[in-house]
Order: C-alpha cells, then structure tokens, then sequence
C-alpha cells in the first residue's frame, strides 16, 4: 500500500471517521514500513506536547468529543439530563415572568404620600429589583449563559432574604402570607442552578483524544502497537480525513 493512503486512513482513525480502506491492511502496512512506524512514533510525541499544551491553555473539550469520553465515565456525572435542562430553562423564565407580575402588582399599591419617606424609597428600591430579577429569569431561560451570573446573585439574595424572614416571623412583624411573595425568588435560584449546571462547558481536556490511542495491531503480532499520528484537515473528503 502507498504510504500516503495508509496515513490518510490512520488520520480518519483519529478523528473517528470511515477509513477508506480495511483497517486490517492499514496495521498490516505499519508492521513492515519502518518510515511509517517513525512516523507513527514522531506523531506520538507531538500529540503528547498538544495535550499537555491544552492542560495548559484550559481548552476545553469539543462537543463532538463527549460521546468519546474513556468507559466508566457516565455523561451523566458530567451534564444534568438533556430533559431536565430544558424543563428548567422553561420553569425558570416562567418564575420570572410570575416575578415581573408580583412587582408590577406591588407598583400599583404604592404607599400613600403620608407614609415615611424612607419607606416609600426602599419600597421603589424593592419594587426596581423585583422587576429586576424577574427579567434576569427570563434573559437566563431564554440564554442560558446568563445563568452563571444568576446563580451568585440568587443564591446570595435567597440566604439572606431567609435570615431577615425567620428573624420578622419569629418576632410577629409580617404575616407568613406575606413571606408567600419570596418564593419565586427561592425557586428561580434553584431553577438558574440547575440551568448553569446543565449546560455549562466541561472541564479542560486533551486535544486529538484519538491520537494518543494505539493503532490495532494484527493478531500473534510480535510487533509493538503503534499510536496514529495527527493530521490537520481543511475538509472531509469521502469519509476521510484530508
């Protein structure tokens, strides 16, 4: 076989495509041809500086590498089910909107003029975050990567909040149906959790996961199993890589 071919075919290997010919011919190539065997060894090296380089730059894996992912690695323990991402980001702009129509209500019973005025500015302040929030949900349902963000703030505001609520309950100062009004707060901070969580990009991993894989060796082989070299390709060509 022509060395080229045999190296198109290993390349396709790497990046998990149809070879355009049996492997079988392409291991039996590597066992007699001492160039591509250096070859296949120089190769080596240089997806090893590739992934130790990736460790380094925090690149982070491709999506159409998860499914490449080594056994015993369950995708679960990396990503929230598909299903239940898609529940949250459509619960979490619901809670928003329900939070843009309680601060909308709370805007129409503004304190008379005759109240203290520091009460009628911090009720303006909540009735601004209210409506803040309310819309945040909504952009983080529609835009997940506004989840991140989300969660530091909910969640601070959701420990918080529960403090000041325990101590006023526990002293009588508010009525627990005024507490009510709280909890698309705290459900909205669990919902952008679960949002962020699902899908945020994995951690850092090695580029050319496929080269650092032995090449299949013929069976009763004495010869010791080869690594694919690496190749770089502009496009598909016929299954292969180019």
């Amino acid at each position: 076989m022509d060395c080229s071919l045999v190296r198109e075919a290993l390349s396709a290997r790497i990046d998990g495509e149809r070879e355009p010919v049996p492997p079988k011919w392409v291991d039996e190539h590597l066992e007699t041809c001492a160039e591509c065997q250096v070859w296949s060894r120089r190769a080596v090296d240089h997806a090893q500086r590739l992934r130790d380089l990736a460790h380094a730059g925090g690149l982070r894996r491709l999506p159409s590498q998860i499914d490449s992912a080594p056994l015993g690695v369950s995708r679960s323990s990396r990503f929230v089910f598909p299903r239940l991402v898609i529940w949250a980001r459509c619960s979490l702009a619901l809670v928003g909107v329900v939070s843009l129509v309680l601060a909308v209500m709370q805007m129409m019973s503004r304190p008379s003029q005759r109240s203290d005025a520091l009460g009628i500015h911090l009720f303006g302040e909540s009735s601004a975050w209210s409506i803040a929030v309310g819309t945040a949900m909504i952009l983080a349902g529609a835009s997940p990567a506004a989840a991140a963000g989300l969660v530091g703030v909910l969640g601070t505001y959701s420990v918080v909040l529960t403090v000041y609520v325990v101590i006023d309950a526990a002293n009588g100062v508010i009525s627990p149906v005024r507490e009510l009004g709280h909890i698309p707060v705290l459900v909205g901070a669990v919902l952008a959790l679960l949002v962020w969580r699902g899908t945020r990009s994995p951690g850092p991993a090695p580029l050319g996961t496929g080269a650092l894989e032995p090449a299949r060796a013929s069976a009763g082989s004495s010869q010791p199993m080869r690594s694919a070299p690496i190749r770089f390709r502009n496009s598909p060509r016929g299954g292969s890589a180019a």
